[in-house]
């Protein structure tokens, strides 16, 4: 474990204001790598946001580190990843309606009628 002290990558993007698309750009190379290791080393985070993106230092050129590996989980270890899990505010209403119809599915023993699609298109 190493101790991180630039602060969060939320943090910065307020004090910014905004981020020059090259700043981005290296930003999420820096963040997809990580999680490009964290995958080859079997581990799959599940809740990545701002707030969980942590600057190495306070420097403007500070790597950024990954953290908050509660909700992780190892891959092949038998556990199935089918909790729904992560931080509302950040998952996609894909993911939010996939997990009503789901639950209507399990109480009702069927699919919603069509009608109960088409109310929110």
């Amino acid at each position: 474990m190493q101790l991180v002290s630039g602060g969060e990558l939320f943090d910065r993007i307020v004090e910014k204001g905004f981020y020059t698309e090259m700043d981005a750009s290296r930003l999420i190379k820096q963040v997809l790598n990580a999680v490009n290791y964290l995958h080859d080393m079997g581990i799959v985070h599940r809740d990545l946001k701002p707030e969980n993106l942590l600057y190495y230092n306070p420097h403007d050129e500070a790597k950024i580190m990954i953290s908050d590996f509660g909700l992780s989980k190892m891959e092949g270890t038998g556990d199935v990843m089918a909790t729904a899990c992560g931080t509302p505010g950040y998952v996609g209403e894909e993911a939010l309606w996939l997990q009503g119809c789901n639950f209507v599915l399990r109480i009702v023993g069927c699919h919603p009628p069509r009608r109960f699609y088409l109310c929110f298109w």
